[in-house]
């Protein structure tokens, strides 16, 4: 929930896609309209508890649902060239496509690619996701992945999970020893953690 003084602005919804999906801007859809169902369903209760009852109208000419808005975070390697909008996925071409593209939804995907992402966006993360964008941004330069290792020293509010993240992208076993390292703690930087490791070695 995005929330500005205490009130509910929007709904955020994340969905993790390690691969590319060709039916995404669907599913993407289907998240939606549950989420909406979901607070209509919620709305129908409350007014019930109220006693007010609606019928064939279902919810109260006042009432009002919260926006709700998905991104898809992108964790692949290949480039994501497939379907970002519902007129995508559609087989319609030439003249059909001009007549009836006025009358389709034409839903469009929130695509993040964390792999492609420029330092001056990484930098933007103020959370430990920082260090899982700015690992995928280096996925494929070994040398920017030691940096994020060794020279770091940005704190780690939460190091168990996110060691487990980053040992699931790279399946580098030092993750899984750092992750030994940091338990019980709250803050700390990863090179803390691997120099501990180093001098237990």
């Amino acid at each position: 929930r995005f929330k500005k003084e205490g009130i509910v602005i929007a709904m955020i919804q994340a969905e993790n896609q390690a691969g590319i999906c060709n039916t995404m801007p669907v599913r993407d859809l289907g998240y939606i309209y549950a989420n909406y169902k979901e607070q209509i369903k919620e709305q129908k209760k409350k007014n019930a508890a109220e006693g007010k009852r609606y019928f064939t109208r279902e919810i109260g000419d006042e009432d009002r649902l919260e926006p709700v808005i998905t991104f898809v975070l992108y964790y692949g390697k290949e480039e994501w060239k497939r379907p970002l909008s519902l007129l995508d996925m559609l087989d319609l071409e030439g003249e059909e496509k001009k007549k009836l593209e006025p009358f389709l939804l034409n839903h469009q995907l929130h695509l993040i690619s964390l792999t492609n992402q420029d330092k001056e966006t990484t930098e933007k993360y103020k959370s430990d996701f920082w260090h899982v964008a700015t690992y995928l941004s280096a996925r494929n330069d070994r040398k920017k992945r030691e940096q994020l290792v060794r020279e770091t020293q940005r704190h780690i509010r939460h190091p168990e999970e996110l060691m487990d993240v980053l040992y699931a992208f790279s399946e580098d076993e030092r993750y899984l020893e750092m992750k030994e390292e940091a338990k019980g703690k709250e803050d700390t930087t990863m090179c803390e953690m691997l120099d501990e490791v180093e001098r237990r070695g």
